[in-house]
């Protein structure tokens, strides 16, 4: 099984709006649909009209992204957050102390992908009716799932055979081994620790298992910690994975299904996002310029900078760039 590379346009794409859905937070969750062409990206945050005829759409993992307020492209949609509409229904069972209608909460949350807001309802369906068959039997899948894997003495044996490539590192959680050759994070850098990336990993993990096993798919439960390599820069990535097999040379990520190894790369160090860096400060410069001799054309420069580095943003949402709990 081979990935996609994420900078074909459909594939960041529809990545884009799942990585800013999983991480947005905000009180309420406005939506804003981004079209390009036929493709469309669905950004959550909080949305703010600003003057000059740009919209910023604040999200608490990334920032600021900033977007023309064209109707033919963007559409702004206001609406209550998932959080709110969970807690209305959950605070609606408790007062009533009805375990049918809290079991109603916890299945909404279950089809919404809120897998901490449904335990959070199956445990409270537990101490409203002990005997609640249904909901038993997802708190007995939930901590079957959470249960840490304590030995990785053979995943970390695997690794180490898989991947020679001196300076690697290992990092471990409840159900992965990371290793990797991460630089220690400098004063002031945003980029993400292993700790981040193997909390995402547990995330999915957790969503994933529960998700499937809470509707009944008998899934395997790892008895070793699930392998991981990462690499910090793109190019030592490229040099190992083609090695493996040329083919790789197209994919931003893989598995291995004979040995059950993952193997990734920081996207920091991609050429997509280094290209798009370069272009932004060319457009930045050429504004800067424009703005020092009073030329025409400032405000398009200024929108065309803002629009690179909101491209830029999503390309790393969508490549997942370790984002943890919003």
């Amino acid at each position: 099984m081979k990935w996609p590379r994420f900078w074909q346009a459909r594939g960041w794409a529809v990545l884009a709006s799942l990585g800013v859905l999983a991480t947005a937070c905000a009180a309420r969750a406005d939506l804003v649909i981004y079209r390009f062409g036929d493709l469309a990206i669905a950004l959550q945050g909080t949305v703010k009209k600003n003057p000059g005829g740009t919209v910023t759409l604040r999200t608490q993992r990334y920032g600021n992204l900033v977007f023309k307020d064209d109707p033919d492209r963007i559409e702004i949609i206001k609406a209550k957050h998932a959080q709110q509409r969970f807690s209305a229904k959950f605070g609606a069972a408790r007062g009533k102390k009805d375990a049918a209608l809290m079991f109603e909460a916890a299945q909404w949350a279950l089809d919404h992908g809120m897998i901490a807001q449904c335990v959070q309802a199956v445990e409270e369906t537990l101490r409203l009716d002990p005997s609640h068959a249904e909901a038993r039997r997802l708190k007995d899948v939930h901590d079957q799932i959470s249960r840490p894997v304590t030995d990785y003495a053979q995943s970390e044996q695997l690794l180490r055979q898989f991947c020679a490539k001196p300076g690697m590192k290992i990092e471990t959680s409840d159900h992965y081994i990371l290793m990797h050759d991460l630089p220690p994070p400098k004063r002031g850098e945003t980029r993400t620790s292993p700790k981040d990336r193997l909390q995402l990993l547990e995330r999915v993990y957790a969503a994933f298992m529960f998700t499937f096993m809470a509707r009944g798919v008998d899934l395997e439960i790892p008895q070793q910690k699930l392998p991981i390599v990462f690499f910090a820069n793109y190019k030592d990535y490229m040099q190992f994975s083609i090695r493996q097999d040329a083919s790789l040379a197209m994919a931003s990520g893989y598995w291995s299904p004979i040995n059950n190894i993952g193997v990734f790369y920081d996207f920091e160090t991609d050429e997509v996002v280094e290209a798009f860096k370069k272009e932004d400060k060319a457009i930045r410069d050429l504004f800067e310029q424009a703005k020092r001799q009073s030329l025409g054309g400032r405000s398009e420069l200024k929108h065309l900078a803002d629009t690179f580095a909101t491209l830029t943003k999503l390309y790393r949402i969508a490549n997942l760039q370790g984002t943890t709990e919003p």
